[in-house]
């Protein structure tokens, strides 16, 4: 019973001591700021007393009831604490400054691996030679091999690709050379609309063939376009040329009636390849006698390319037609791929332009390319 009575009183004087520190504190710093003393004067002086002051009554109370070993004991065991605390608060300050060099050390390197790869597109599949640390060497020689054999499929595709289009195009190239030349020898009416009809499925063939060849060599060079600067005039010039004798055959006419030039920097080959595709895409949805029309205008640093044609113009979904595979509802009977379009607008977008189609006044229809100029 006396044990617990001592125990009350000893949890009772605990409190009292740690509520009056409190007080004292708190009741001193008031004081002191009313009378103008600074935050920090009042942490040396009144605050640091106030944390003090149950040791130093401990120990004046120990010397009165004669008893130093108490008086000792809170010494020690003050400064025991003190030191403990003030060491692990060190070891914790020192760890989380070490934990922070090494996470440093570690990651600094791979944001620079991370940047690096980032940057590359498929023509740059060269293996990483920065220097790493020994625990991310097997990382780096993973991705190596890996590039390696990314770079090894990319060719074999493309190869392929360029091997594909010279067996499909040159067997219909002759073909067609031989259909020419007994269209030309044929004595009778009907055995020339016979051979008219082969030659413009031999055409049909061809250019389904072709867009289908033409939309995977795009999609390789999309990543990686050249940058010439070129000169438009002379870019349709070449594409009209190349594509005159198949507008001859069907009897239509094609003009170019560009009065200005302008340049811009891009990829000759693909820039080219939207344009045929565009006019070829004219070609088939034209009759005999209709009149295409090439314009080429510089407006606000915009290389404006317009292709007008004298057909039937864009059926009601004309939006939806650059998209891939998709065909419009005027299509019956023609044979097509529905890639023309998806391919110029992909070209075109490459080089910062866009494109919009249209029906005109007349009822025809018009692609315009909208690029910068250089």
């Amino acid at each position: 019973m006396l044990l617990l009575h001592n125990f009350l009183i000893l949890c009772f004087g605990l409190a009292i001591l740690i509520w009056g520190a409190d007080r004292f504190v708190a009741q001193s710093s008031i004081i002191a700021k009313r009378i103008g003393v600074s935050d920090l004067i009042i942490g040396l002086t009144l605050v640091a007393f106030g944390t003090s002051a149950p040791e130093i009554f401990i120990g004046i109370s120990g010397i009165f009831n004669e008893s130093a070993a108490l008086s000792l004991g809170t010494v020690i065991g003050s400064n025991i604490s003190n030191i403990a605390l003030g060491v692990g608060f060190g070891f914790f300050v020192l760890s989380a400054i070490l934990a922070f060099l090494i996470a440093e050390s570690t990651i600094k390197p791979l944001n620079r691996l991370t940047l690096s790869v980032s940057r590359r597109g498929p023509d740059e599949l060269r293996p990483v030679s920065a220097p790493v640390p020994s625990e991310m060497v097997p990382l780096v020689n993973s991705l190596n091999n890996f590039m390696t054999r990314l770079k090894l499929s990319l060719q074999r595709s493309e190869e392929f690709i360029a091997e594909a289009a010279h067996r499909v195009r040159t067997p219909l190239a002759v073909v067609r050379t031989r259909t020419e030349i007994l269209l030309r020898e044929a004595k009778t009416k009907k055995s020339k609309a016979e051979l008219l009809e082969v030659l413009n499925a031999i055409d049909d063939s061809s250019r389904t063939a072709g867009q289908l060849l033409d939309h995977a060599m795009v999609s390789f060079r999309l990543d990686n376009l050249s940058e010439d600067e070129l000169e438009v005039q002379f870019l349709i010039e070449d594409v009209i040329d190349r594509i005159s004798p198949l507008y001859d055959l069907k009897g239509i006419q094609i003009k170019n009636n560009s009065i200005q030039n302008c340049r811009i920097i891009g990829d000759s080959i693909l820039l080219q390849n939207a344009l045929h595709n565009v006019l070829d895409n004219a070609l088939k949805y034209c009759s005999e006698n209709d009149t295409i029309t090439v314009t080429v205008k510089d407006i606000s640093q915009n290389c404006i390319i317009e292709i007008l044609d004298s057909g039937e113009g864009f059926p009601e979904n004309s939006a939806l037609l650059t998209n891939r595979f998709t065909r419009g509802e005027n299509t019956k009977g023609i044979v097509g791929s529905g890639l023309g379009l998806t391919i110029a607008k992909d070209v075109v977008e490459a080089h910062g332009g866009n494109i919009t189609i249209s029906n005109t006044e007349e009822g025809g229809a018009c692609v315009t390319f909208t690029l910068p100029c250089s």
